[in-house]
């Protein structure tokens, strides 16, 4: 499955959550004949005073709870078959090709022009996708 539908799926997955736990918390009353869900005012206030406050100013309690779903999503990025995973093979074979092209100029000129930093670029990148294909796994 493409990584779009997989978060498609979670996104969806995590809506259907949220309304059912609203859901629970509702009282039902009928009205004209219909069965309409009462919010509680306790609820209202909670809701609203979070849909209303920055990331930054919630509580820890309530910043753990969304990390928990935002590790949901990193959990598709960094799946085996993820979109972080296709990036790595593709980041590491370019700089297979930049290196080796690195080493034939320098070979091929007889007075390379120094290129400072570019070995430790090198160095600095494969240590990155190094870290990246780690949390693939």
């Amino acid at each position: 499955m493409e990584t779009r539908e997989k978060l498609a799926r979670l996104a969806h997955e995590q809506w259907s959550g949220w309304i059912e736990y609203m859901f629970s918390k509702c009282k039902t009353l009928k009205v004209d004949g219909e069965n309409c869900l009462i919010i509680p005012a306790w609820a209202v206030e909670r809701w609203g005073r979070q849909k209303d406050t920055l990331y930054g100013n919630l509580s820890e309690d309530e910043k753990n709870s969304d990390r928990v779903e935002a590790d949901r999503f990193l959990k598709v990025f960094f799946a085996p078959d993820g979109l972080v995973s296709k990036l790595v093979d593709i980041c590491e074979t370019t700089l297979d090709f930049a290196e080796a092209g690195h080493k034939h100029t320098k070979a091929l000129l007889k007075n390379p022009r120094p290129t400072p930093g570019i070995d430790e670029f090198f160095i600095e990148v494969r240590a990155i996708l190094a870290e990246a294909k780690e949390r693939v796994k």
